[in-house]
């Protein structure tokens, strides 16, 4: 009972993670610009504190737009790294075998990164209109994908032997 509750919770959540990702991709250039400054200027006010990024780099312009730029590099990758744990995590609780597991995991993720460039294209200004900038997200996409996934599959043979050697 435990196993299927845990399967529906991680269904639901990864179906909400889609959700989240195309409400992003379904935002203006200026909508989704805006966000990724906030959450910019949040990370080096942490930094700042943390001592890690130098006192006063939140008041610098030229500063936030480089770190912004990073951000929104690091948001595609976690993005996807986070629905493609969701995905291989309830395959392993259905009992997939582990390279069906990968298999499915990534052509799911993969489409929904297309689809999801798609989709940006009917929206004011974003880059999914040209092609090389909607590719260069995809690939953002897949480090997410592939890194989750690999994270995932050792973590499943580790498990796999140690549950061996205790039987």
């Amino acid at each position: 009972m435990k196993r299927k509750m845990l399967i529906i919770i991680l269904i639901i959540f990864a179906v909400a993670w889609l959700g989240v990702i195309f409400f992003m991709s379904s935002q203006t250039a200026a909508e989704s610009d805006q966000i990724s400054k906030r959450v910019t200027k949040a990370a080096v006010i942490i930094g700042e504190k943390a001592g890690v990024i130098e006192y006063g780099a939140s008041n610098s312009e030229e500063i936030l737009k480089e770190y912004n730029i990073s951000v929104r590099k690091f948001a595609h990758v976690a993005m996807y790294f986070l629905l493609a744990s969701l995905i291989f995590i309830a395959l392993w609780q259905l009992r997939v075998k582990k390279l069906l597991s990968v298999i499915i995991s990534f052509l799911i993720c993969i489409y929904i990164a297309l689809v999801d460039e798609i989709n940006q294209m009917n929206f004011a200004g974003r880059n999914s209109g040209v092609i090389s900038e909607g590719i260069n997200d995809i690939y953002k996409d897949f480090v997410g994908i592939i890194t989750a996934i690999l994270i995932l599959f050792i973590i499943r043979i580790i498990n796999e032997i140690r549950s061996k050697k205790v039987q």
